[in-house]
């Protein structure tokens, strides 16, 4: 009976352990490891423009015209003068046009991450001015451009500079991969030819699935269950 009662509380343990096995967690911010692709160009087929292909500054002193960054994220642009509390000094640009701000168009900025199988779920807040297009893997479309107003704050359309937009990530969509590499491009819109930058923060989680560990654990308390049966009836 002893044998009995050691495996059981084996098989025990190795469902237990499989169950409250640690989740993987991936974090998604905005920082100076950002890249900035380009200056009007499409995510998949960037022409190369002025420091196109470089890691983004992170901008100070941005509230309160802009809502701070998100936790573990900094209001990022292809130049550190691109926030509120600046702007491109005049005659500065060569290849890319500008006046005192950064010139109207459309900035691209890249997040990749990395996720190591599983089933993955979470979200990420965007802020934006004037707004942005998420876009993942090059493919999918997570969230419109908000409309291009005015400009007094920043757009008339969220995701904003005040207000931040959350977005569903999760291995349910498509292109999605949820073993490896996955690709963030946020195409940032810029008009009125004032502030421009990019806000992201959040984070995806997943559960290992069932793995052998369950399957062993199960197989162990089925048979010392079938045993034990035995026994009695013998």
């Amino acid at each position: 009976m002893k044998s009995y009662a050691k495996l059981s509380a084996l098989g025990a343990v190795l469902v237990m352990s499989a169950a409250f096995a640690s989740a993987d967690t991936v974090t998604i911010a905005s920082n100076i490891n950002t890249m900035y692709t380009g200056y009007n160009s499409n995510p998949l087929n960037s022409t190369p423009t002025k420091n196109a292909g470089t890691n983004a500054f992170a901008l100070n002193n941005v509230t309160p015209t802009w809502t701070a960054a998100g936790t573990g994220s900094s209001w990022i642009s292809w130049d550190p003068n691109s926030g509120p509390s600046g702007g491109e000094p005049a005659g500065s640009c060569t290849s890319l046009p500008c006046s005192t701000y950064d010139a109207d168009g459309t900035y691209t900025y890249k997040i990749t991450f990395t996720t190591t199988g599983g089933y993955y779920s979470g979200s990420i807040g965007v802020m934006a001015d004037d707004t942005t297009d998420v876009i993942l893997n090059g493919t999918d479309v997570l969230l419109s451009e908000g409309s291009i107003g005015n400009d007094g704050h920043c757009s008339d359309g969220q995701p904003s500079c005040a207000t931040p937009t959350y977005v569903t990530l999760n291995s349910s969509l498509a292109g999605f991969n949820s073993d490896g590499v996955n690709t963030l491009w946020f195409v940032v819109e810029q008009t009125g030819t004032t502030y421009q930058g990019l806000d992201v923060f959040g984070s995806i989680t997943t559960t290992p699935e069932p793995n052998t560990l369950v399957l062993l654990g199960t197989g162990l308390l089925g048979s010392v269950g079938a045993l034990f049966r035995k026994m009695r009836s013998v």
